[in-house]
């Protein structure tokens, strides 16, 4: 633990915010990570009052410091949360994300709404056997959990799908357009994402957008909340890791940087792009939930799965 003093009282500091220069004990750390997130809320206007807003939880840190926050906040603010979590069908992991998240759901008397990708006949574990693949597993665990949360979220009649993107994914998410030149992606890197017009299409949000990673696992630690620590075996050798790893290196160079990059390209970059912006979107034609093709994604993937199960080629 960091020796020195809290800057606003003067007690045993837990952690000096090199990026804001300010060192902090545990009560007005905690207060400063709240406001934080308070500020992102009112800021960006993401929940408005007698809103159901549903929490897509994983079980990692983020999610579950985002369910516990706004857990906590939802009474004064006057919203309702729901609890969304797509149990992936990972052997040993999923077991283990799927208790925390159940925990948390009884302990704070939440509604909770699960899908097995075991009972769907697409666990992770199945389609990682799979050969021939197109893409990578990260990206067929977004689909995955994309289309899902915004199905469930619709199903319960949720206003919002709040999720635990952190100011370091947006980072990474950012470096990623760029690299990809996925310029329509990259219009949408904002806390809160208006849908295209489509009744199907739920409204997200992401309080945690301007909170860094380290302070949230902080938060954590000192809140003693329980989560899953170990990272999903499939996640290893990903790109977005190494994007992670090299905006850590370049902050604790250059305090300030993470926040840096995305402040900028809020306020000077983003409106450029709104020619890139969807004000329509299709439906696909085998679930009827959106899709900017004639399928979704998620259809597409499901019956490649089928048709391998059956002896066909993926391809």
């Amino acid at each position: 633990m960091p020796l020195g003093g809290c800057k606003l009282c003067g007690r045993r500091m837990v952690v000096h915010l090199k990026y804001a220069n300010l060192s902090l004990c545990e009560e007005h750390f905690i207060d400063f990570f709240e406001n934080r997130v308070i500020r992102t809320i009112k800021r960006y206007k993401l929940i408005k009052e007698n809103e159901k807003i549903a929490v897509a939880v994983s079980g990692g840190k983020d999610s579950i410091v985002l369910l516990y926050v706004l857990n906590k906040l939802a009474k004064d603010m006057k919203f309702t949360l729901s609890i969304l979590h797509v149990d992936l069908g990972i052997n040993g992991y999923s077991e283990s994300c799927r208790r925390v998240v159940e925990k948390y759901a009884s302990e704070y008397g939440l509604e909770l709404n699960i899908v097995n990708m075991k009972e769907e006949g697409m666990s992770l574990d199945k389609i990682a056997t799979m050969k021939g693949l197109s893409r990578k597993l990260c990206s067929i665990c977004g689909i995955i959990k994309r289309y899902w949360f915004n199905r469930i979220a619709y199903e319960i009649g949720a206003d919002k799908l709040a999720t635990g993107h952190t100011l370091d994914d947006a980072d990474q998410i950012l470096l990623q357009c760029l690299m990809s030149g996925d310029m329509r992606q990259l219009y949408k890197l904002y806390p809160i994402v208006y849908s295209p017009l489509h009744p199907r299409l739920i409204i997200r949000i992401r309080p945690l957008f301007e909170s860094p990673e380290e302070d949230i696992l902080l938060y954590a630690r000192i809140k003693e909340l329980e989560f899953v620590e170990h990272k999903c075996p499939y996640a290893s050798g990903a790109l977005s890791l190494d994007l992670k790893k090299l905006l850590n290196e370049l902050e604790s160079r250059h305090p300030n940087t993470k926040l840096s990059i995305y402040r900028n390209f809020v306020k000077r970059i983003r409106h450029l792009l709104k020619v890139y912006r969807e004000d329509e979107i299709g439906t696909c034609k085998t679930c009827g939930f959106p899709s900017s093709l004639g399928e979704c994604a998620y259809c597409r993937l499901k019956r490649k799965v089928l048709k391998y199960e059956r002896g066909g080629k993926l391809r």
